[in-house]
C-alpha cells in the first residue's frame, strides 16, 4: 500500500492547500481517484488527515478540507470526538467543506452518530419504503444515472448543461424543505435502483446542496463526479466557487 503522505510533510508546500480525510471507512481507491483529480485540475496533492492529524490546529492551515465517499459510520468511529468538535467549529468560524456520499451522510442530521452540520435528513434508505423489510435496501451496486442540474448549480458548476450521468454508489437522497436556507444544485433526474419495486422517493430529491454553516461555507454531493471522467470540470469549478466565496 503505497504511504500516506500527513500533513507535516506539506509544511513547506506554499500552494492550496486541500484537506483530504483517510483514515477508517475510506478506501484507497476513492483517495486515488481524488489525487488524480487534484493532480489533473489543481497541479497539487491533497494534504492526507488521518486520525491523529484531523485536529484544529491543521484545519486552520486548509483552504478546504474534503470528506471523501466510503463507509459513513466507520468514517465517524474514525474521527475522535475532540476532532469533530473541532472540525465544526472551525467551519463555523469560516471554514470551506466538501462532503460527498458518504461525507454527505456523516455531516447532515440522518443519524445519531452524524454532526448535524446541514438540516437536512437524507430518506431512509436502509428500507424499502412502506415496507418493515430492513434488509431490502438500494442496491448496493455501482450505477451511473441522470441528475439535473438547477439553475443556481449550472452557475456554481459553469455550465449549460441541465441533465448529466454521474456515478453513484449509495449517496444520500435528500428532500429538501423550501423554507430552509439551502440552495440545491443537482436533483435525481431518475429514480435510484432499489432491491424492491418500491413507490417513487428519490425522483426529484436533492443530490448536491450549497449552505451556509454561520461564517462557513459547505457543499455536499450525492454522486461521484470526481469519478465521472467527462464532467469533473464541473467539480474543479464547483471547488473554485467555494475557494473563492
Amino acid at each position: 500500500m503505497k504511504k500516506i503522505k500527513l500533513f507535516e510533510e506539506f509544511t513547506h508546500n506554499s500552494k492550496l492547500k486541500i484537506g483530504l480525510y483517510h483514515d477508517k471507512g475510506v478506501v484507497d481507491s476513492t483517495i486515488s481517484a481524488w489525487n488524480d483529480f487534484f493532480k489533473d485540475f489543481f497541479n497539487i496533492e491533497p494534504i492526507k488527515l488521518d486520525s491523529d492529524s484531523f485536529i484544529i490546529k491543521n484545519f486552520e492551515k486548509l483552504d478546504l478540507l474534503i470528506i471523501p465517499g466510503g463507509d459513513s459510520f466507520q468514517e465517524r468511529l474514525g474521527m475522535k470526538e475532540q476532532s469533530t468538535l473541532e472540525l465544526i467549529e472551525w467551519v463555523k468560524e469560516g471554514g470551506k467543506l466538501l462532503a460527498v456520499c458518504a461525507g454527505f451522510h456523516l455531516i447532515a442530521g440522518s443519524h445519531d452518530w452524524s454532526l448535524g452540520m446541514l438540516s437536512v435528513k437524507s430518506s431512509d434508505t436502509t428500507a424499502a419504503p412502506g415496507t418493515t423489510e430492513p434488509e431490502k435496501k438500494l442496491t448496493e451496486d455501482i450505477v451511473h444515472l441522470d441528475f439535473r442540474i438547477t439553475d443556481f448549480g449550472k452557475t456554481i458548476f459553469q455550465t449549460e448543461e441541465t441533465i448529466i450521468n454521474l456515478y453513484f454508489h449509495g449517496g444520500p437522497v435528500v428532500h429538501v424543505n423550501d423554507s430552509q436556507n439551502l440552495k440545491v444544485l443537482l436533483t435525481f433526474a431518475e429514480e435510484v435502483p432499489h432491491q424492491l419495486p418500491v413507490p417513487q422517493f428519490s425522483k426529484g430529491a436533492a443530490a448536491a446542496i450549497y449552505s451556509k454553516f454561520r461564517n462557513g461555507n459547505i457543499i455536499s454531493i450525492s454522486p461521484h463526479i470526481e469519478k465521472t471522467p467527462n464532467h469533473q470540470n464541473l467539480l474543479s469549478n464547483a471547488i473554485n466557487f467555494l475557494l473563492n466565496i
